[in-house]
């Protein structure tokens, strides 16, 4: 229903003995509609473990092409009431919340425990400030072990000057008390001022700093130039990293944009991470840089320096393939473009003996994937990639790879060729 939960829904979903998982999706709301249903202020509800509101943002139609905005007044009203009837009710056993991004610094009651949440995800459009901040609603939850904020901006937005940091400023007394437990952080966009990444516990196990949206144009390339507005450039990533180091992170998934401090930001990475075994990069050159798109012999030199890597993803952009409509599938175009990859994926791996597998993605018509092979080689052999055999699936592979046993690569590999 657009307005949300109906009554007869509502004394269903209270009458039920069991309720682990209440999950909420539908289609965007028109900014417009005024039917909506407000909760009554006491709700009784069965313990609830995970709750998922899935809708980031409202439809706009009064122009000639409807697009996407934030809710207007007499909706925020109403979801956020509802939404603190709810979590009134469920707040004790609530293991999993997701939420639209807009709302979270408007229904968190701070007199409540959480004692019980583990899992944060917002997505949607980035809060606008309030009478608490973001980075005092994380606070209060202090024993998150996954965080997901996945903001971006609305047109209106123009006027505020842009996304506002989670964190300006580090105390020293700060980084103790801040998420604990926390094991898994994915953040988007990363503001160049924001501090937050100082302040991640050393136990920290996952750090994802990606684009949002992952709007994909009919035609692929577009996507590209989405991202590149949405990232931060090497420059601010080494000065980010430049004061922090994560010695439990296994996986990193970075997308950010090339510049001059490129080589300097990926050579810096192995020292912030030193026990890397998933490494997933998706780099964005401007046109100044074109002529540098192909990042191979620079993670040729970087690679060697993470000891306990097992998989290497890249996103490379190629310019030459940015406004072409490419066909979908295995045509004879597509295929001398895949040998072209796996030459530089050859490339990329040719110092790196113990990797286990490199990926690199590719657009096909309107699809995104990732083209894989496996690394084989042998003290004395030359290395060689292997395509996997298409039934493999990826899951198990990476679990395998972030979990399974490992021995350091202490000393610099011999000299190999590659085949």
């Amino acid at each position: 229903m657009r307005g949300g939960l109906w009554p007869e829904l509502l004394d269903t979903i209270a009458a039920a003995p069991v309720l682990r998982h209440l999950i909420i999706k539908h289609m965007p709301w028109d900014g417009d509609d005024r039917d909506v249903y407000d909760f009554p202020p006491t709700l009784r509800l069965p313990p609830i473990c995970e709750l998922a509101y899935i809708c980031p943002y409202t439809i706009d139609e009064s122009r000639r092409h409807p697009y996407k905005t934030r809710r207007p007044p007499h909706m925020l009203e109403s979801e956020v009431h509802n939404l603190r009837v709810v979590l009134r009710a469920c707040h004790s056993s609530l293991e999993s919340l997701m939420l639209p991004g807009e709302l979270i610094l408007r229904f968190l009651d701070a007199s409540h425990r959480w004692t019980s949440l583990r899992e944060l995800r917002l997505q949607g459009y980035w809060p606008y400030p309030a009478e608490m901040s973001l980075y005092s609603v994380l606070r209060l939850l202090s024993n998150l072990r996954i965080v997901s904020l996945r903001f971006e901006s609305a047109d209106e937005d123009s006027s505020l000057g842009g996304m506002n940091p989670i964190v300006s400023s580090v105390l020293s007394t700060q980084s103790d008390m801040f998420l604990r437990k926390l094991q898994t952080f994915e953040l988007a966009p990363l503001v160049p001022s924001d501090r937050i990444l100082s302040l991640l516990p050393p136990g920290l196990q996952k750090l994802s700093v990606i684009a949002y949206p992952f709007d994909i144009d009919v035609n692929c390339w577009y996507a590209t130039y989405r991202y590149t507005s949405k990232t931060c450039c090497a420059s601010d990533l080494l000065n980010i990293f430049s004061g922090v180091h994560y010695p439990a992170v296994t996986r990193l998934e970075l997308w950010y944009r090339a510049d001059v401090s490129d080589a300097d930001f990926l050579f810096r990475l192995p020292e912030v991470f030193p026990s890397l075994r998933y490494l997933e990069v998706h780099r964005f050159t401007p046109y100044a840089m074109d002529d540098q798109w192909n990042p191979a012999r620079t993670f040729q030199a970087v690679l060697p320096h993470f000891k306990k890597l097992r998989l290497f993803a890249l996103e490379p952009d190629d310019p030459h393939r940015r406004h072409k409509i490419t066909p979908r599938g295995m045509v004879p175009r597509n295929a001398k473009y895949i040998r072209r990859l796996r030459s530089i994926a050859e490339e990329m791996v040719f110092l790196t003996p113990w990797l286990e597998e490199i990926w690199i993605s590719v657009r096909f018509a309107n699809e995104v994937r990732w083209e894989r092979w496996d690394i084989v080689s042998a003290p004395g052999e030359n290395i060689c990639l292997r395509s996997p055999c298409a039934a493999e699936t990826l899951e198990p592979k990476i679990c395998a790879i972030l979990e399974g046993p490992l021995e350091d690569a202490e000393s610099d590999p011999e000299p190999v060729h590659v085949v």
